[in-house]
C-alpha cells in the first residue's frame, strides 16, 4: 500500500491537471453513458421468442461491452503483462458485444427463451473471448508465454471464479427474497442478505490478497 501511495504522489506531481480532472471525470461517464444507453433501450415481451426481442440482444451487446471494458484493463494487471492500448481495447469490447449476443441467440434457439442466469450461463464465452482475443493480439510466442504463468493465471481464476459468483448468488436471492416476500420468512431473508455479501467479500479478499492495493477496488 505504501509503494501505491508514492505511486500517486509520483503521478499527481508528474501529470497536468487537466488530464487528472480528466480520468477522474472521463472514466465514471463512460459507465453512466453506457448504462444510461443500456437501460433506454426498450425491451419485448418474451412471449413473442428470442427473435422478436430485440432490445434485450442491445442490451446483451451493451452488457458485453462493459464487461469488455472491465476485462479488458485488468488483464494486464493479473498477468503482470503490457496493458491494451486503445484500439486494442475497442476490438476487444466489439468481440465481446458480438460474442455474447450471438452465443445468446444460439442458446436461446436451442434451448429456452429468456435464458435462465443469462450472464453466468454465458461466462464460457467471456473465458473463449479472452483467450482467443490474447492469441490474436500477442502472437503465438507472445501467448505460450502467457500460458506458461501458471501462478498468475491460477491467481487470475481466483478472481474471476469469485466474480461469476456473483452473477448467481444475487439473482437467486432475489428469486428466494421474492418467495419470502409478505410471508413470516421476509425478516430472516433480509437478514442474510448481509451475511451473503460479507461472505463474498472475504472469498474476494483472499482470492486478490497477492494485488493488495487492489482489494478496495475489487471488494467494494
Amino acid at each position: 500500500m505504501f509503494e501505491r501511495m508514492l505511486a500517486l504522489e509520483e503521478y499527481t506531481k508528474k501529470t497536468p491537471f487537466a488530464r487528472v480532472i480528466l480520468v477522474i471525470i472521463g472514466v465514471p461517464l463512460f459507465v453512466i453513458a453506457r448504462v444510461l444507453c443500456q437501460e433506454s433501450v426498450p425491451l419485448q415481451d418474451p412471449a413473442d421468442g428470442w427473435e422478436a426481442n430485440y432490445g434485450f440482444w442491445v442490451r446483451a451487446g451493451l452488457a458485453g461491452v462493459g464487461i469488455g471494458n472491465a476485462a479488458s484493463i485488468q488483464i494486464g494487471f493479473w498477468l503482470d503483462v503490457p496493458p491494451f492500448t486503445l484500439n486494442q481495447i475497442l476490438g476487444y469490447c466489439t468481440l465481446m458485444a458480438t460474442g455474447y449476443i450471438v452465443a445468446g441467440m444460439t442458446f436461446a434457439k436451442f434451448w429456452v427463451f429468456p435464458i435462465p442466469f443469462f450472464m453466468f450461463s454465458l461466462c464460457l464465452v467471456t473465458i473463449t473471448v479472452i483467450l482467443a482475443y490474447i492469441r490474436l493480439v500477442v502472437g503465438a510466442q507472445g501467448f505460450r508465454q502467457i500460458m506458461a504463468r501458471r501462478q498468475q493465471l491460477g491467481r487470475l481464476n481466483r478472481v474471476g471464479t469469485v466474480q461469476a459468483i456473483l452473477f448467481i448468488v444475487y439473482p437467486a436471492y432475489q428469486m428466494l427474497f421474492t418467495r419470502a416476500t409478505r410471508s413470516w420468512y421476509e425478516i430472516p431473508v433480509l437478514m442474510i442478505l448481509p451475511i451473503v455479501r460479507l461472505a463474498l467479500k472475504l472469498m474476494l479478499t483472499r482470492a486478490a490478497a497477492h494485488k493488495e492495493d487492489m482489494i478496495p477496488v475489487q471488494v467494494v
